[in-house]
């Protein structure tokens, strides 16, 4: 099992912004995993494409779509493999709406969603070996490190894209 915190890659599909960060993703066996982590605490629940974090004052605060953001990460990663997209709620106090799709996860989730992706793996005969688990790391690795793309570069191209300020060039 290998675990990259931080990737930072370019995802060179012509979308904007010109660059990516996967909080955490995990590849091992049973595929590739990319989290995308949220410090939310209070009450989860989605309203169409918007979630709701709602605290203890009760008013609910509108954020972005985390599946949203994950997903293209996911399809851009490694391509020709199956990736799958993870929302990790880290909040101390933070509870989900039944209805949220099941990637959407607290850390007291994550041992019931290991197990369950590890039997369906097995059962379907779609593990990794452990040699392209090791390829699929270092793919990644080589990835960030040939981006040479900085937090706060990735940062200013996020707010080039979705604010207009000009930022960094994409290279």
């Amino acid at each position: 099992v290998y675990m990259i915190n931080g990737a930072i890659f370019k995802p060179n599909d012509g979308f904007m912004p010109s660059t990516a960060e996967a909080d955490t993703i995990v590849i091992c066996e049973g595929g590739i995993y990319v989290f995308e982590v949220k410090s939310w605490d209070g009450q989860v629940s989605q309203d169409g494409v918007t979630f709701l974090v709602s605290n203890a004052d009760g008013k609910p605060k509108n954020r972005d779509n985390p599946i949203h953001q994950n997903t293209r990460k996911c399809k851009t990663l490694v391509p020709g493999v199956n990736v799958q997209n993870r929302v990790l709620i880290t909040g101390e106090n933070a509870s989900l709406d039944y209805k949220l799709p099941p990637l959407v996860m607290t850390r007291h989730d994550i041992p019931h969603a290991v197990r369950g992706d590890a039997y369906f793996a097995r059962h379907k005969l779609n593990l990794l070996p452990g040699e392209e688990v090791q390829r699929i790391h270092e793919l990644l690795l080589a990835a960030v490190k040939e981006a040479d793309v900085t937090k706060d570069e990735h940062i200013a191209n996020c707010r080039f894209h979705h604010e207009g300020e000009l930022a960094c060039a994409a290279a």
